[in-house]
């Protein structure tokens, strides 16, 4: 009973959002480009290949360090094809983050129901659930770094608020959780979120260093070790491939972007339900006289504009890289949210901001059961018995979330849209999946049951760019050859071959006359529709079997 005692309903309630944003139905999702090329890496070691310098179609994988790869080995080797155990490691990482997001909440305003409310906006984050259920080395990047923040925070502000800071034993966790993060995803998080969390922590609230700089230093080595012998080892091992991995990231970090510097201008729209409330804490004038928390809040939004700025200079740019701004935005929106439950506004644009995004929340769960009846459960997506409970569930919801925002309940309210994202991740993550996908898909992981392939050799032309999803719906490597060079394709008889053009287009026609060819089918590995402006024609692939003549 002690354990109950010590431990709220609230807290079993957030650990149950936890499981349910990363770990339920986690495997409805369909493979994508990153997930593929970490998998078809794994498999190939566990084949044996190497773990030092691992591959992707025979070819090297070192635009990254391989920690990613290496978790995704060790769970080939004990449940070789299990996707939706793969993703329960990312998954892990997803609770690492949320786990160390909430200790920071706590930490910056020593109040538990705003790391509560704050980790609730953060898991409701769509990218954040996305990334936590997908095979993919940011999560580990990101969750590991964000851990390393909070150990750091702990290290540098301990002795202000207890006797024994224990600074050592934080500057050692840190070391170690950086030095995986930097093992994990590279450089990346190092410069989208410790820059800007550590520069505006010290801003805004500077520590006091005497003693603290020799625990500095051993954080610092510490993570130097950890991620820089594998660095060591190619220097000693592989000089080439080393020189092969720092050239290729220092390409990555100076190619020209095809994206201008603003294209991050609508990251907000990234936070889904929290958009209104992240807008609305960017008006610096405002929130500096009515907020009382002015610290917290101008380290939550000089943490957020300095990571903005720092991925708006990156050239690589997507979408998916905003990822770690959901942090210090969730912070943000969360601190407006605290300043309206501790001082409810006395002025008309706190208040008239309050009612708008409460009641535009509750008039999307009104509108949620139409738009599931018609688009979901009329085309076949959802069957009607659990579409009548979950708007059996919405309307519960709606009423709910009424009554909070009415009542001024902040923390309610909060808790009612962490419930509704329970309920969606429960009941509606596949259907909500298959309304947004190609409803023309025809993977070519058709052809591992093929009989009449069996023991062939797979083969694309020399001159195509194959996707990692081709590779791993194959499920063997599919070396490249020489359509042109007609001893070549003669000696490679039988084989298979995976061409992006007709057959006929990619062989001489005095090789047509030497062999038969058997098309087994056309593929396509497109997750989303033709309509949609990310669909590749690179994952559309038509498979053909060559023989010699009889």
């Amino acid at each position: 009973m002690r354990f109950f005692r010590r431990n709220s309903y609230r807290t079993f309630l957030l650990f149950f959002l936890f499981m349910t944003a990363f770990f339920v139905n986690n495997g409805v999702f369909p493979t994508n480009g990153q997930e593929a090329r970490t998998l078809v890496a794994a498999r190939e070691i566990v084949n044996g290949g190497s773990w030092s310098v691992p591959t992707i179609n025979g070819e090297l994988a070192i635009d990254k360090p391989p920690l990613a790869i290496w978790v995704a080995a060790s769970i080939e080797t004990v449940s070789p094809g299990n996707v939706s155990f793969h993703r329960t490691a990312a998954g892990l990482m997803g609770i690492v983050w949320a786990l160390a997001f909430f200790g920071i909440a706590r930490y910056m305003y020593r109040r538990k129901y705003f790391a509560e409310i704050a980790t609730i906006i953060f898991i409701t984050c769509y990218n954040v659930i996305y990334m936590g259920r997908m095979v993919n080395r940011d999560i580990y990047g990101y969750a590991l770094m964000m851990a390393a923040i909070y150990f750091i925070f702990r290290m540098l502000y301990d002795d202000r608020y207890y006797d024994n800071p224990h600074k050592w034993r934080w500057a050692a966790l840190a070391g170690v959780m950086m030095g995986l993060s930097e093992l994990g995803d590279g450089s990346v998080a190092f410069v989208s979120m410790l820059l800007p969390a550590m520069i505006a922590m010290i801003v805004f609230k500077r520590p006091q260093m005497k003693g603290k700089w020799l625990p500095l230093g051993m954080m610092l080595l510490i993570a130097v070790v950890i991620f820089g012998w594998w660095y060591l080892y190619m220097w000693t091992n592989h000089p080439s491939t080393l020189a092969m991995v720092i050239r290729s990231e220092i390409a990555n970090w100076l190619a020209p972007s095809k994206y201008p510097w603003f294209y991050y201008w609508r990251f907000f729209a990234e936070m889904g339900v929290w958009c209104i409330l992240v807008l609305a804490a960017l008006f610096i004038p405002y929130w500096k006289k009515h907020i009382q928390v002015k610290g917290q809040y101008f380290i939550a939004i000089t943490w957020l504009l300095l990571a903005l700025l720092l991925l708006s200079i990156m050239p690589n740019k997507g979408m998916i890289r905003l990822l770690p701004l959901a942090p210090p935005c969730s912070l943000a929106v969360a601190l407006v949210l605290a300043h309206f439950h501790e001082n409810w506004p006395s002025d008309a644009y706190g208040k008239k901001l309050f009612y708008f995004n409460g009641f535009a929340v509750a008039l999307s769960l009104l509108l949620l059961p139409i738009i599931i009846h018609f688009r979901i459960v009329n085309r076949g997506f959802l069957d009607f018995g659990t579409g009548i409970f979950v708007t059996v569930l919405f309307i519960i919801l709606f009423l709910f979330i009424v009554v909070s925002v009415r009542h001024h309940e902040v923390i309610q309210m909060v808790w009612g849209i962490g419930v509704l994202f329970m309920v969606m991740e429960c009941f509606m993550i596949d259907s909500i999946g298959k309304v947004f996908s190609n409803s023309h898909k025809n993977s070519i992981c058709a052809v591992q049951g093929m009989k009449e392939l069996k023991g062939m050799t797979f083969y694309h032309p020399v001159t195509d760019t194959l996707r990692a999803e081709v590779v791993y719906g194959v499920n063997q490597r599919i070396d490249a050859i020489d359509m042109t060079n007609e001893q070549m394709v003669i000696d490679a008889l039988p084989c298979v071959v995976v061409t992006q053009k007709p057959l006929a287009e990619e062989l001489a026609p005095s090789l047509l006359q030497q062999i038969d060819t058997v098309k087994v089918g056309i593929y396509d590995d497109n997750n989303l529709p033709r309509r949609s402006r990310l669909y590749n024609s690179k994952l559309i692939n038509q498979v053909s079997i060559l023989r010699a003549k009889r």
